[in-house]
């Protein structure tokens, strides 16, 4: 086997900060609009490199690939791109401690394709990975070893990422065991899988990958009504991503279920895992489901779990039905597993009526426990979104930033665009109250304090 290269001084890639809050849904998009959304299909979660948000306009792997084949396809006088100076991963002890198929692997893929060297040197380019211990180098080495090409791109991202607080978003400790997200990722990476997700560990690890390093722009609901379930999913994501990964590889192991944070268990749906994944909108026909794997059984399951907790019989939930949504009180029961705290329901049945709720979530806000969900008038139904921040400027106007669990260009298409001007302020259809896209790229749209008070009837606060 060739030697295995990394160059220490290669071109780092852009890194998006997740700095912002995330997507949610609650009731699907309409489809029967003349909207010029129409034309903004929802389309497959696996996204090629070159549509990526925020891609730096010269992904080393696409602009600086190599423009003629090697001579040596065994790597021994293989040069990095664009330098001719490269560190010698074979050899280190966080590459030598690696299982040996593990480390064949990658000298054999590195051997046949460039650009796993270039991902390579993005990883060992980032400031994260100087102070990472050998244990932690040889768990980030590992994951990168079971992901595929996205995941791998993901995983530069997710090394640049940090949450609100200020903290490595890949260092951060879940709720409960204290296990980092990328003790969970590698823990995921060779976990034993329930028999209906064999030969899907990679596509698996991926989207769990892509899912924590770029919540707002993987997330959303897709075409059923889990808009509860997507919006709690990002929320999770943006605050304790390692919690996601665990709550994942319990629902995906062997025994199908997962312990979250409040000590109760968390089931899969039925069909959660079918292949072909479909869903039947509203309860019609069955078309193939949008969704990536981790949507389909994280937002099914949480549905389940919040109904079967609030009383319902179970089985609940036919991941390839569709979901009636969840209520103020069952979106506050969610919460509450997930985070392992009490949470309420509040609306605007109060003497000081929506004014009064808009308050609990401006002040929710003020104590750093966002993005907020709340419930809105959609329409003739309702949805749920996240609130991301309130502004209000010189002369009083305020502005609700919400994140949509529709989703961001990702899922809308190109037809979704930055100042693009949706829904009414009568808030008489499907397409929801009056609003502006204030950025696609994350499902991020703005109301005006008004529009938010006439549609607002429900949030979930902590106790």
């Amino acid at each position: 086997m060739g030697d295995l290269k990394v160059n220490p001084y290669g071109s780092n890639t852009s890194v998006y900060e997740e700095n912002d809050a995330a997507d949610t849904q609650t009731t699907s998009s309409p489809t029967d609009s003349t909207s010029e959304l129409d034309d903004a299909s929802q389309g497959s979660q696996t996204t090629a490199t070159a549509d990526l948000p925020k891609t730096p306009l010269s992904d080393p792997v696409v602009v600086n690939a190599f423009k003629e084949k090697l001579a040596n396809m065994d790597g021994t006088d293989r040069q990095c791109p664009a330098v001719n100076v490269c560190v010698n991963f074979q050899g280190s002890p966080e590459f030598e401690a690696l299982p040996e198929a593990v480390r064949n692997k990658l000298l054999q893929q590195a051997a046949k394709d460039p650009s796993v060297e270039m991902r390579l040197n993005q990883l060992y380019d980032q400031p994260l990975y100087k102070g990472m211990t050998t244990q932690q180098r040889t768990e980030l080495l590992n994951v990168f070893a079971g992901a595929n090409d996205q995941g791998r791109q993901e995983l530069v991202t997710l090394m640049g990422r940090k949450l609100p607080s200020g903290q490595s978003a890949l260092l951060s400790p879940d709720l409960s065991t204290g296990a980092s997200l990328l003790d969970n990722l590698n823990k995921l990476a060779d976990q034993p899988l329930s028999p209906a997700a064999a030969g899907r560990r990679s596509e698996i690890l991926s989207q769990a990958i892509s899912d924590t390093a770029e919540p707002t722009w993987f997330l959303d609901q897709g075409q059923v009504g889990t808009c509860a379930p997507t919006t709690l999913q990002t929320s999770l994501i943006i605050n304790s991503p390692a919690e996601y990964v665990k709550l994942l590889g319990g629902l995906l192991g062997p025994n199908r279920q997962a312990a979250l944070a409040n000590g109760d268990t968390m089931i899969p749906a039925l069909n959660d895992l079918a292949t072909p994944p479909t869903v039947a909108p509203g309860g019609g026909a069955s078309v193939l489901d949008t969704r990536s794997i981790t949507e389909r059984v994280f937002q099914s399951a949480l549905a389940q779990y919040s109904y079967i907790k609030g009383g319902k019989p179970m089985p609940i939930v036919n991941a390839s039905g569709d979901i009636p949504g969840l209520k103020p009180k069952e979106v506050a029961i969610a919460q509450s597993g997930l985070y392992g705290r009490n949470y309420r329901a509040a609306d605007d049945n109060t003497f000081m009526g929506t004014p009064g709720l808009y308050a609990q979530v401006q002040s929710e806000l003020n104590k750093g426990h966002g993005p907020v969900p709340v419930s809105l008038h959609w329409g003739n139904g309702g949805h749920e979104v996240l609130v991301d921040k309130i502004e209000q400027d010189a002369k009083g106007n305020v502005k609700v930033y919400i994140r949509n669990p529709w989703g961001s260009k990702d899922a809308r298409g190109q037809g979704y665009k930055d100042g693009q001007v949706l829904g009414s302020a009568a808030n008489n259809s499907a397409w929801g109250p009056l609003r502006t896209v204030a950025d696609s790229q994350s499902g991020l749209e703005v109301m005006s304090g008004a529009d938010f008070l006439k549609a607002v009837y429900g949030a979930v606060v902590e106790k």
